[in-house]
């Protein structure tokens, strides 16, 4: 994902079958807004930032969906 601040990692994992999911790591003490929402696969919600020292993981080809 572009435009991630410094502190913020991210993980591709991808499935023999093309399917790839992406795992944002935060580890700096302040929330960190997302360069576009995602929908968040812990749960389930959109995810508009990720908070201090936590973590979403996003399917970029799943639309993202309010809740």
């Amino acid at each position: 994902m572009p435009d991630l601040p410094a502190g913020v990692e991210v993980i591709t994992r991808h499935a023999p079958d093309g399917r790839h999911w992406r795992i944002l790591l935060h580890h700096t003490p302040g929330t960190v807004p997302l360069p576009s929402p995602a929908h968040d696969l812990l749960t389930g919600a959109l995810a508009h930032e990720v908070a201090p020292g936590g973590c979403a993981g996003t399917d970029p080809t799943r639309p993202s969906r309010a809740r």
